[in-house]
């Protein structure tokens, strides 16, 4: 009697359910298209802002720049008529890390500079009184000669007062390290000191008191400043000396030492 129920009854009622879902299934879910293309982990990153000028400008520039004109160096998208080569370098932190940075190297050489065929005997004569000329020989011995590159920039800017670019030049190449294998670099940032002070003798706002500050927490007392500040004073007396020898006249007065 129940198979017989159910035969007659319930099956053709879960047969017309079944038949029903189908139909659903078949109307509402239909074939899933235009669905926008997930970005992935192969996309080139972005230039970070470290990187020099010149490969940051090129990734800037290819963000508007038509695909047929960009393409990917190091991961980076660049354009392909840059008139530079994208070099990468490995630099070695104090605390024992290595960061990546990137430089693009001019395929062209710059154009020749006014002393690029001068040999350093002729600007030696000429930097007696040629401030420009000293600069240059300044430049050239400052990584060999650091000693003899001071004493040009000096002389440099004895020659031209209003001009303190050199001393800064030779800071920033020579005396800009503040640590040392972990610990303060105090020779580096007295010859700093001396020379932003030298600067602001000549009327150029500097920042001496910031260096001043570190030698401070690095251990330096009072007395090593006033050695520092005769050190100054000596080198003032250098450039009055130069210019009263090329010029007769200089607005630095004498300072006992």
């Amino acid at each position: 009697m129940q198979k017989r129920y159910f035969v007659r009854y319930i099956a053709p009622m879960l047969a017309l359910a079944a038949f029903v879902a189908y139909l659903a299934v078949d109307y509402y879910i239909q074939p899933i298209t235009n669905v926008p293309a997930v970005a992935t982990n192969d996309a080139a990153p972005e230039v970070p802002d470290e990187f020099v000028s010149q490969v940051s400008d090129a990734n800037k520039t290819a963000a508007i720049e038509p695909e047929s004109n960009v393409e990917i160096v190091y991961g980076m998208s660049v354009r392909k008529d840059r008139n530079c080569t994208i070099e990468q370098h490995y630099i070695a932190r104090d605390d024992g890390t290595v960061s990546e940075a990137y430089s693009c190297r001019p395929n062209n050489p710059p154009p020749p500079g006014p002393f690029d065929t001068l040999g350093d005997q002729t600007l030696m004569v000429m930097a007696y009184s040629d401030p420009a000329a000293a600069e240059e020989l300044g430049m050239r011995w400052a990584e060999d000669y650091p000693e003899e590159a001071r004493a040009m920039m000096l002389r440099s800017v004895a020659l031209q007062p209003n001009n303190t670019l050199p001393l800064r030049w030779l800071v920033t190449q020579n005396y800009s390290q503040t640590e040392e294998n972990g610990k303060p670099a105090i020779t580096a940032m007295k010859e700093n000191y001396l020379l932003e002070r030298v600067a602001e003798e000549l009327g150029t706002p500097g920042v001496a008191t910031n260096i001043q500050i570190r030698l401070t927490s690095a251990g330096l007392q009072e007395e090593d400043f006033l050695a520092l500040e005769t050190s100054v004073k000596a080198d003032l007396m250098v450039i009055r000396s130069i210019q009263l020898e090329i010029t007769g006249h200089s607005d630095l007065a004498e300072m006992p030492l």
